[in-house]
């Protein structure tokens, strides 16, 4: 099963929460909470609100456990800029961007897993037994 959680229009460059989703990026979400809380920037504070929000999703929504959810897709993407202008030196006028994110947490309770090939799959469990069972009776 897999939640989604969004958050929009942060006040943060795409670029500095890029580093934070990078850290958590298919990690557990209970190590992914112990990263970011032990992590100092200002990006992991958006992630960490946006992860905690995804769990109680879960929970509230679909009777999932937090200690069996894994960080399935962590996507960061450009938000709207915030034009503004600074005066330079000869009648010029300098451009500055205030620039916003959209960030995008999924989470799932399957593991990947991967097959022959090098390909990630997503199984569970009992797909798991079910396969090796199928293999036995042949």
């Amino acid at each position: 099963m897999r939640v989604v959680s969004k958050a929009k229009n942060l006040q943060i460059s795409p670029r500095k929460l890029r580093l934070a989703a990078d850290l958590i990026r298919g990690k557990k979400v209970d190590e992914a909470k112990h990263l970011l809380v032990s992590t100092n920037k200002k990006s992991t504070e958006f992630v960490y609100d946006t992860l905690k929000s995804v769990v109680a999703n879960a929970g509230n929504n679909n009777d999932l456990s937090a200690s069996k959810l894994i960080s399935d897709e962590i996507r960061v993407d450009e938000g709207r800029k915030l034009k503004r202008y600074k005066p330079r030196a000869r009648g010029v006028a300098g451009k500055i961007f205030h620039r916003k994110s959209h960030l995008t947490i999924v989470v799932s309770d399957q593991e990947k897993k991967e097959d022959k090939r090098g390909k990630a799959q997503k199984t569970t469990e009992g797909e798991s037994r079910l396969k090796t069972k199928n293999k036995e009776d042949k």
